[in-house]
């Protein structure tokens, strides 16, 4: 599959790493239950939709939206954001730290960060909390994918991930073409995970990775990011808590915020 630069916008601008940003390992069992061999939530959504991300640089908004509709299809009540709420919350975020993004003139189109967006979304209600994870901690990786339902997460593009139908890494070297970030920053929703890597939701379709495409240009060292989102309905105790994760932890450091 060819991801046109013309039609696909990206948007993610670089990781901006608060300090009271909350730590998912901190939450965490030192002995996790074993994850399964396999996870797959994808299937449960047939369209997922472009939100405007053919045209706009609102991946980050994108990405959260993607997770709200899975979270609510698998609940049993599809939810789907329109391009009109997600523009919205678009201009909000931008807004929030310098010139917001004007849709009639195209001005100030320049992306946002994940975690000012996650700020946004929790904030305004539409989130619990989130919190932040390694990652290159594959087993936490896959513990939130597999427990939330999702995992939220900001990669730097290389350009040969325009033509690649998987998205694995075509150099060693990662150079050329191949170097993280040549193409820019962008958000995603990881969805699925096997033995070979992950399948995520970008540009309103599934697309996968392999795990070493995933190590490359995720890391932390070119600007990698990832996030475990969790829901109001699991803050408040409406649904279960994952085996392995101390929620009464995090709601006292929620509390302490």
């Amino acid at each position: 599959m060819i991801h046109d630069p013309a039609v696909c916008f990206l948007g993610r601008n670089p990781a901006k790493h608060y300090p009271k940003t909350l730590k998912l390992g901190n939450y965490l069992a030192s002995e996790l239950p074993a994850p399964p061999a396999s996870k797959v939530w994808s299937d449960a959504v047939s369209d997922w939709k472009m939100l405007l991300n053919d045209s706009e640089g609102d991946c980050v908004i994108a990405a959260g939206a993607h997770h709200h509709l899975l979270r609510t299809t698998l609940a049993g009540k599809p939810d789907m954001p329109t391009d009109a709420q997600v523009q919205a919350s678009y201009i909000a975020i931008t807004g929030m730290e310098g010139a917001a993004y004007d849709p009639a003139t195209g001005a100030n189109d320049n992306g946002c960060a994940l975690e000012d967006a996650l700020n946004y979304f929790r904030k305004s209600g539409q989130i619990g909390a989130y919190a932040s994870v390694n990652p290159t901690n594959l087993d936490h990786l896959r513990f939130t994918i597999n427990a939330f339902e999702g995992a939220f997460v900001g990669v730097s593009l290389p350009i040969t991930a325009q033509y690649q139908d998987v998205w694995d890494v075509s150099s060693p070297l990662r150079a050329g073409d191949a170097v993280p970030g040549s193409w820019g920053g962008h958000a995603i929703l990881l969805v699925d995970f096997d033995a070979d890597g992950f399948t995520c939701v970008t540009w309103g379709q599934t697309k996968k990775l392999t795990l070493a495409w995933w190590l490359a240009y995720a890391n932390p060292q070119v600007g990698g990011e990832a996030y475990a989102v969790v829901t109001q309905e699991l803050l408040n105790g409406a649904t279960a808590c994952p085996s392995g994760f101390d929620l009464a932890a995090l709601q006292a450091d929620l509390a302490a915020l």
